[in-house]
């Protein structure tokens, strides 16, 4: 063999171990390996690592806030499947970021919108409780008032008979006049005391009347923040477009656009690290990987595990 055949044939030599040295790099990425002696790929057998990218500071969330949620939502997947599926490095493969745009603005505004509207529910059940203290207060001094007024009448009436037997009369005693004169005072101070009741009976119907229009109002206020509220959650929608996985020629990255509290993003980043290890989407509504992000469970269904089963044979 020529000094030059040697060469070549060296140089052949090095491009294959660099070639095969690069498809197990990409095979790593993938995470797969190849098995030592059976040369079978098996899938979910290399942890894909991952970095904090870029973190915005209107979140109010620090990378180690970030990272913190990002093990829990690995942990999810990672204790089902019994694997190390993804690491953290500082020099990870696919950086994960937060971004600020008008879709987590929407959600701070929503935010706002609610903590207004929990000050205006408070307050509409104060005024609530107090129209209905003042309606059962109405309710029994009304009811007081008509049985003295039942009372009177019938007082009233029995007087005025009396009355008008003694006028038929040819002899009225002193003690029977006496007596009428008693009972015509009793009846005075009873009416008098009737009227200063119905006197104070309409104070109070002035005063239900301004506290059922004071919460009228208060209920119309509720409710158009309500329909303001329910207007601009409409512009966002439900779709799990908080965040998304991309892989593309730039490579493998999580963005997170949108979370409501740390339960949300945990949800939305185990969703997306789903997305970054291969699963696809499930049709149980309550599961992490439904399409929708109108689940409250911080546990992965049943859909999900087996969703992961099927990808990490």
């Amino acid at each position: 063999m020529t000094r030059r055949n040697t060469l070549t044939h060296n140089l052949l030599i090095i491009l294959v171990i660099a070639a095969g040295f690069y498809f197990h790099k990409e095979i790593q990425k993938a995470g797969i390996i190849i098995g030592e002696r059976t040369g079978i790929i098996a899938p979910c057998s290399w942890p894909i690592t991952y970095r904090i990218g870029t973190v915005d500071k209107r979140f109010g969330l620090s990378p180690e806030q970030l990272l913190s949620t990002i093990k829990t939502a690995e942990a999810m997947w990672e204790d089902s499947a019994g694997k190390n599926l993804f690491e953290y490095s500082p020099d990870g493969e696919m950086p994960i970021s937060l971004i600020y745009d008008y879709r987590q603005g929407t959600t701070d505004t929503l935010s706002t919108i609610n903590s207004g509207l929990i000050d205006e529910k408070q307050n509409l059940e104060k005024l609530r409780a107090r129209h209905a203290e003042l309606l059962a207060e109405y309710t029994a001094a009304k009811s007081a008032l008509n049985k003295k007024t039942d009372a009177y009448t019938v007082r009233r009436q029995a007087y005025e008979t009396t009355v008008a037997s003694y006028k038929n009369s040819d002899h009225v005693s002193r003690a029977e006049a006496q007596q009428l004169e008693e009972e015509r005072l009793a009846l005075n101070a009873e009416i008098a005391d009737i009227n200063q009741d119905t006197a104070e009976l309409k104070k109070l119907v002035t005063t239900l009347n301004n506290a059922a229009d004071e919460l009228n109002q208060a209920v119309k206020a509720y409710n158009a923040q309500v329909g303001t509220y329910n207007k601009v959650g409409t512009s966002i929608g439900k779709e799990f477009d908080e965040g998304e996985y991309t892989q593309d020629e730039n490579g493998a990255r999580i963005t997170i656009y949108q979370f409501e509290n740390q339960s949300k993003l945990a949800r939305v980043l185990t969703h997306e690290l789903g997305h970054a290890r291969g699963l696809g989407h499930v049709d149980n509504p309550k599961a992490i990987m439904y399409r929708l992000n109108i689940g409250t469970n911080e546990t992965l269904a049943a859909e999900d595990i087996a969703e992961l089963k099927a990808v990490c044979k």
